[in-house]
């Protein structure tokens, strides 16, 4: 009985080995993640051609002047992703400093909703510097979508939305920038000001300035791998199956013999 037991055992013992073997060759990877900063190029822009390139807030919504009456305003940023070549997900990051709603301030927690309806982020090709052709810069595609809903009220500080299609096509199409313009769902409602106000580019120092973080799987060896798993694994699998059909054999063969 002990010697029918350990025979079988003479079969399997190869195979396991092997795996084993097998699995301690994949290579061992992680995530790594990378921060890109916006370009001091950001600003806003009016519908009637204002520029706003420098300043330190990029006001998204509308205004009101008394010789122009209510005009709206929208922004733009853009990120330098020459030399990035993959990605496993990306998100942009916006400080929220404040909002405004019928001209009446307010940075106190939770945050007054302007009223606007939705605040979005549009994927736009490289607006080079602000000027008033990009106030409805259009979409290329895979718009990052709803950034702030028409009732949210958020808190003062860091808002996220993920970006990896956008960034994805723009690395794909080998593009300098990956750009977006930022405004609200309704152009304006005819009163005082309404806005939201997130921190630009300008400031001194990066604490409040705009970036993206995006991720990357790569071995420790920082050679970059597939982020799809079984591609990694299937050469080391035919391997495991020949080596342990091999031993499979020599063991049974062993076996009788015995």
């Amino acid at each position: 009985m002990v010697d029918s037991i350990l025979k079988r055992l003479g079969v399997f013992i190869p195979i396991l080995l092997t795996v084993v073997l097998a699995l301690s060759m994949v290579p061992n990877v992680c995530a790594s993640s990378v921060i890109i900063y916006g370009d001091s190029s950001d600003g806003w822009v009016t519908d009637f051609g204002g520029i706003n390139s420098g300043a330190t807030v990029l006001r998204i919504g509308d205004d009101y002047d008394i010789t122009w009456g209510n005009y709206p305003h929208h922004g733009l940023i853009k990120f330098n992703i020459a030399g990035v070549s993959q990605i496993d997900s990306a998100r942009l990051f916006l400080y929220l400093r404040s909002s405004t709603d019928d001209g009446v301030y307010d940075n106190t927690d939770p945050l007054t909703n302007p009223g606007l309806g939705d605040c979005y982020i549009r994927h736009i090709d490289d607006y080079g510097t602000v000027d008033g052709s990009d106030f409805e810069a259009p979409s290329i595609g895979n718009n990052p979508g709803m950034f702030i809903g028409s009732t949210d009220t958020p808190n003062r500080g860091w808002i996220a939305i993920d970006i990896t299609a956008a960034m994805q096509d723009d690395i794909d199409n080998v593009k300098q920038w990956c750009a977006f313009l930022i405004k609200f769902a309704a152009v304006q409602n005819n009163d005082l000001n309404d806005e939201w106000a997130f921190y630009s580019s300008d400031n001194s120092g990066t604490e409040f300035d705009p970036y993206i973080e995006y991720t990357f799987v790569a071995p420790v060896g920082g050679i970059y791998a597939p982020t799809d798993r079984l591609s990694i694994l299937t050469p080391f699998i035919a391997l495991v199956g020949l080596i342990g059909a091999v031993s499979t054999i020599f063991a049974i063969r062993r076996w009788r013999k015995d």
